[in-house]
Formats: structure tokens, sequence, C-alpha cells
């Protein structure tokens, strides 16, 4: 990856960098990141970071199929996106209904560079101690079908399931190095992997990351068995889902299962 590029040595290093352009006053950013999410980057050998003085910070990382801006920190007049090379670019930004001239207003810097969108998600959230979730599924009997739901590991097995989710650019599969420490189920049939879904707990919360169902298997409940056996164990917890907005099952699912929209969204831009 051809560019101004420079290695930094520790999460402080950068900090200072971001307290310095903060001080700017006409300065945009895509989204938070604390200093855990940054030592990620720092144990990540494909990361790379663009620093200009005064000017704008990037931090990208590259992977087999394209090239991922993770975080962008600037002056909105000065920035740029300096990536010589035929990969495909992504990066995205957390936006709410209420801020969404500040939406536009990244939108219109990335779109000068030849950024375009190509999928928005919306945040759906579940709190267990308010709602009672209905057994909704009592009658369907895991034994007759010969399925099994089971914490396990994530490891290779899930690639070519979760290849189908990552194959747009939104995500990449790669990308599941950063989950080794999220939690895991996984629905057997006939000891066939059929189902997954892979969630981060963070205290009293838990996010559902992805789910994703074998398409020989879709239309059969399985989502709902995924659904009501982590629900089922966590049952004392927050839940929070990322949906993209076209993918109208998953909301009706999400929805099924007394998750609400938060009006919180996550825009996936692409160059």
């Amino acid at each position: 990856m051809e560019g101004h590029f420079l290695k930094f040595g520790n999460v402080e290093e950068i900090y200072d960098i971001i307290d310095e352009l903060r001080r700017d006053l006409d300065i945009f950013t895509n989204i938070y990141l604390s200093k855990d999410e940054i030592n990620k980057f720092l144990n990540q050998e494909k990361a790379c970071y663009e620093y200009i003085k005064g000017k704008y910070l990037n931090i990208y990382i590259e992977y087999e199929n394209h090239i991922k801006l993770y975080y962008a920190i600037g002056n909105c007049d000065d920035y740029k996106v300096n990536v010589v090379n035929d990969k495909k670019i992504t990066t995205n930004f957390i936006y709410t209904e209420s801020n969404s001239h500040i939406s536009k207003r990244i939108e219109e810097i990335f779109g000068k560079l030849g950024f375009a969108e190509h999928a928005v998600w919306e945040k759906y959230k579940l709190n267990c101690k308010k709602e009672k979730i209905d057994n909704l599924y009592d009658n369907f009997s895991l034994k007759e079908q010969n399925i099994v739901v089971e914490k396990c590991e994530i490891g290779k097995k899930h690639h070519s399931m979760l290849k189908e989710i990552f194959s747009d650019y939104s995500y990449d599969i790669e990308e599941l190095s950063f989950y080794k420490d999220r939690l895991c189920y996984e629905a057997l049939k006939d000891n066939q992997l059929i189902a997954t879904i892979i969630l981060e707990e963070n205290g009293n919360n838990m996010t559902i990351e992805y789910i994703y169902v074998d398409k020989k298997y879709r239309g059969c409940g399985i989502g709902d068995i995924l659904f009501k056996h982590i629900i089922g164990i966590y049952n004392t917890h927050i839940f929070n889902s990322w949906i993209d907005i076209k993918n109208i099952k998953s909301i009706q699912l999400n929805e099924k299962y007394k998750f609400t929209k938060q009006s919180i969204y996550n825009k996936i831009l692409i160059k």
C-alpha cells in the first residue's frame, strides 16, 4: 500500500495526535475509538497510519480484497485519503437522526474523495429486564429435529458460512481475528453446522455481532432457536443488534423478540 504511512509504538503517541487535531474547530471524525480499540490496531501487522501534521490522521488495515479505513480525523478542508492502490476502500461512520446534519457533512467530505454510500445499518435494542419474552416456539422440539445449540470458539469451520456476510465489503472475514474474545454459539443438526451467532459481552450489555443460517435451513425457525436460546441464557442483559435496513427478515426477527429501533445508524461508504 503506497502513501504517506507511519508506524506508531504506543497508544499515547496516537492519542497525542488526536488531541492535537481536536483543537481545530473545523474538525470531523467518523467514529470514536477507545484506547483499548486502538491497542488492537497496534497489534495488527497490516495496520497503517497516515498522518499529516495539523491536517489529518487515518488508520487503515489492508485485507486481501479491500482496504478498510477504520478511523479518520481531520480538518474538513484539508482532509485526504492518499491510498494508491487498485483495491476498493471502505469506511463507515455512526450518526443519529438528531445529528443528521453532521452525517451529511461527513458524507460530503468523503464524496469529494470519490466515496459513495454502500449500505446503512440501524441499531435495535432489547432490555430483558423490562420485556418479558414469550415462549414462541415451545412446541418446536429440538430433540425431534436432531438440533443442538452449544457454545463454541470462533474458528475456521465458521469461515465458509460467514463469507456470505463479509462478501459485500461491509466488513471482512479477516476481521475475525478481532473477535477472538467474542462469544459464539452454533446450531448443529446431525452434527453438521447449520447456523451461528457471534456476540460481544460488555458488562450488562450484549451486542449481537452476526447471525447466520445456512441457506438450506432458512425459513425453518433456526434463527428463532438461536435468539430464544441466547435471550434465555442472558436474560438480565440489554441486547443491541445492528441490521442492514434492507434486511427485512432480520428486522422482522428482531421485532418479533421485542427489539426496538434506536434511530442510530452506521453508514458504510465505498470507493
